[in-house]
Protein backbone atom coordinates (compact mmCIF):
# COMPACT_ATOMS: atom_id res chain seq x y z
CA UNK A 1 0.00 0.00 0.00
CA UNK A 2 2.56 2.67 0.86
CA UNK A 3 4.73 1.97 -2.46
CA UNK A 4 1.35 2.94 -4.36
CA UNK A 5 1.28 6.31 -2.46
CA UNK A 6 4.86 6.91 -2.89
CA UNK A 7 4.21 6.40 -6.56
CA UNK A 8 1.44 8.76 -7.17
CA UNK A 9 3.06 11.54 -4.77
CA UNK A 10 5.69 10.86 -7.47
CA UNK A 11 3.33 10.87 -10.65
CA UNK A 12 1.75 13.78 -9.15
CA UNK A 13 4.85 16.26 -8.61
CA UNK A 14 6.28 15.13 -12.06
CA UNK A 15 2.79 16.25 -13.49
CA UNK A 16 1.94 19.24 -11.89
CA UNK A 17 5.26 19.94 -10.51
CA UNK A 18 6.49 22.54 -13.06
CA UNK A 19 3.29 24.18 -14.14
CA UNK A 20 2.29 25.25 -10.31
CA UNK A 21 4.65 26.98 -7.79
CA UNK A 22 1.77 27.40 -5.23
CA UNK A 23 2.39 24.42 -2.38
CA UNK A 24 -1.54 24.39 -1.41
CA UNK A 25 -2.20 23.60 -4.79
CA UNK A 26 0.10 20.76 -5.13
CA UNK A 27 -0.98 19.44 -1.91
CA UNK A 28 -4.23 19.60 -3.57
CA UNK A 29 -3.07 17.52 -6.63
CA UNK A 30 -1.80 14.88 -4.26
CA UNK A 31 -4.60 14.30 -2.07
CA UNK A 32 -6.57 14.19 -4.73
CA UNK A 33 -4.78 11.30 -7.01
CA UNK A 34 -4.33 9.38 -4.29
CA UNK A 35 -8.40 9.65 -3.58
CA UNK A 36 -8.83 9.35 -7.20
CA UNK A 37 -6.44 5.90 -6.80
CA UNK A 38 -8.06 4.31 -3.65
CA UNK A 39 -11.17 4.94 -5.12
CA UNK A 40 -10.54 2.43 -7.73
CA UNK A 41 -8.71 0.05 -5.33
CA UNK A 42 -11.64 0.24 -3.01
CA UNK A 43 -14.38 -0.96 -5.65
CA UNK A 44 -12.46 -4.31 -5.99
CA UNK A 45 -11.89 -4.56 -2.06
CA UNK A 46 -13.62 -5.03 1.42
CA UNK A 47 -10.29 -4.21 3.36
CA UNK A 48 -11.52 -0.99 5.90
CA UNK A 49 -7.94 0.11 5.63
CA UNK A 50 -7.85 0.93 2.12
CA UNK A 51 -11.64 1.86 2.92
CA UNK A 52 -10.63 4.56 5.76
CA UNK A 53 -7.41 5.89 3.68
CA UNK A 54 -9.64 6.73 0.30
CA UNK A 55 -12.11 8.31 2.58
CA UNK A 56 -9.75 10.34 4.17
CA UNK A 57 -7.27 11.59 1.32
CA UNK A 58 -11.12 12.08 -0.51
CA UNK A 59 -12.23 14.42 2.46
CA UNK A 60 -8.76 16.45 2.92
CA UNK A 61 -9.42 16.71 -0.90
CA UNK A 62 -12.56 17.65 -0.58
CA UNK A 63 -11.95 20.71 1.46
CA UNK A 64 -8.74 22.22 -0.21
CA UNK A 65 -10.95 22.14 -3.58
CA UNK A 66 -13.38 24.39 -2.08
CA UNK A 67 -11.20 26.72 -0.51
CA UNK A 68 -8.61 26.73 -3.68
CA UNK A 69 -11.50 27.60 -6.10
CA UNK A 70 -12.12 30.35 -3.62
CA UNK A 71 -9.03 31.81 -3.43
CA UNK A 72 -7.30 31.41 -6.80
CA UNK A 73 -11.06 32.69 -8.07
CA UNK A 74 -8.99 34.53 -11.06
CA UNK A 75 -6.43 31.90 -11.51
CA UNK A 76 -6.88 29.99 -15.13
CA UNK A 77 -3.82 27.67 -14.72
CA UNK A 78 -5.11 26.62 -11.19
CA UNK A 79 -8.97 26.50 -11.62
CA UNK A 80 -8.16 24.19 -14.66
CA UNK A 81 -5.68 22.01 -12.59
CA UNK A 82 -8.37 21.85 -9.69
CA UNK A 83 -11.10 21.26 -12.62
CA UNK A 84 -9.33 18.04 -13.78
CA UNK A 85 -10.46 16.21 -10.74
CA UNK A 86 -14.24 17.28 -10.50
CA UNK A 87 -15.28 14.13 -11.57
CA UNK A 88 -14.05 12.49 -8.06
CA UNK A 89 -14.58 15.38 -5.92
CA UNK A 90 -17.42 17.93 -7.15
CA UNK A 91 -20.46 17.51 -4.89
CA UNK A 92 -23.06 15.89 -6.89
CA UNK A 93 -26.45 17.36 -6.59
Amino acid sequence: MKHILIFVMLLSSSTYGGALTNKDVKRFVENAEICQHLVGEVSETSDMTMINDANKACEQAKKQRKLLLKKYSKDREVIKTIREFDETLAPKY
